[in-house]
């Protein structure tokens, strides 16, 4: 399943410019502050890496949107991006919960099967409210 978003590009980028700027500086870098080869050589190659598997990704995106349509990319400030974290952050919530429920209802076999159904439940319970409640 094809699976990237602008969550993906946008550090990509940031990173891509990061190391833009600190090649850009790298002459005076080497004069101030006395880089050695070994810094200037990663220095290049964070550059060249950087800004190539940022354009990879761009590309790929251009490609997944003019195949599937898209004529607006979401970022992390547009509405209908920030809608659809909500309801992928409210889905989480409901999965937690409904995992939760699965657990204490198999605690509630478990008790059912040695004849002790109700008596963990009730501290349970008991200590809920109190947490909940004061």
């Amino acid at each position: 399943m094809f699976k990237l978003s602008t969550m993906v590009i946008i550090p990509l980028r940031g990173a891509s410019d990061k190391a833009k700027v600190e090649y850009n500086n790298l002459d005076y870098n080497i004069i101030h502050n006395g880089y050695t080869r070994k810094e200037i050589a990663a220095v290049r190659t964070s550059h060249r890496t950087t800004f190539t598997r940022w354009q990879a990704k761009e590309e790929e995106l251009t490609r997944y949107e003019e195949e599937h349509s898209i004529e607006v990319r979401w970022l992390p400030d547009s509405d209908p991006y920030k809608a659809t974290q909500t309801l992928l952050v409210e889905r989480s919530y409901r999965r937690a919960v409904d995992n939760l429920e699965r657990l204490v209802v198999q605690r509630l076999f478990e008790l059912t099967k040695l004849g002790m159904n109700g008596v963990g439940m009730l501290y349970i319970i008991d200590a809920f409210l109190k947490m909940t409640f004061g």
